[in-house]
């Protein structure tokens, strides 16, 4: 049985085609370069999107690198606020068992907080092969919870000139990067499952 709206609200609600279904939020995980020699995973799902962001393009897992301290934060905010990126939100991700849970979210807590207390910033490149042209997606906290974190998405250009982030700084990142492409689990050092 079909429902058609009276005629005069037809204008209100577009023909199905023209309705935008919405996108499925992106899961997955970060793998935090504080210390390369023990990269620290962190399971994360993308929330709130703004913008065209094209998450379903994403790869499963992003290599995060830190950059800049002092006064980074504060010039990212004035440059999302004059340059409107697509944006999104970074939460941790719900786990089965309570104990991965607790420990992923204390991790993903303290990461922000480190970000907000050092005024700094992290940027996870868009692998070579990926099929987006752009920079990657530049992660920064919020003041307003240590449970989120914002992500400045560049899916055609570069990251802003001033964070200092080169193509060179693209090496490390991308080579654990692609360590964790093809989706396979494996019990980290950690305790909890990672993607290798």
């Amino acid at each position: 049985m079909a429902l058609r709206l009276p005629t005069h609200l037809e204008s209100l609600a577009p023909p199905p085609a023209a309705q935008v279904t919405g996108s499925k939020p992106w899961r997955g995980t970060f793998t935090v370069l504080n210390d390369p020699s023990n990269p620290q995973i962190l399971y994360t799902s993308a929330a709130e999107t703004d913008g065209d962001n094209r998450a379903n393009l994403w790869p499963t897992n992003f290599v995060v690198q830190g950059v800049g301290r002092g006064m980074v934060l504060s010039e990212v905010n004035t440059w999302v606020q004059r340059n409107s990126p697509p944006l999104c939100m970074f939460m941790p991700e719900r786990l089965d068992y309570a104990n991965d849970n607790t420990t992923n979210e204390a991790n993903f807590r303290a990461f922000a907080r480190m970000l907000l207390q050092n005024q700094a910033v992290a940027f996870a490149p868009w692998l070579p092969a990926s099929r987006l042209p752009g920079a990657g997606i530049l992660i920064y906290p919020t003041p307003s919870s240590s449970g989120l974190l914002v992500g400045a998405i560049f899916l055609t250009s570069a990251f802003p000139d001033f964070l200092g982030i080169t193509p060179a700084l693209y090496r490390q990142p991308i080579a654990y990067q692609s360590q964790y492409q093809n989706g396979q689990a494996a019990e980290g050092s950690n305790g909890y499952y990672q993607y290798l």
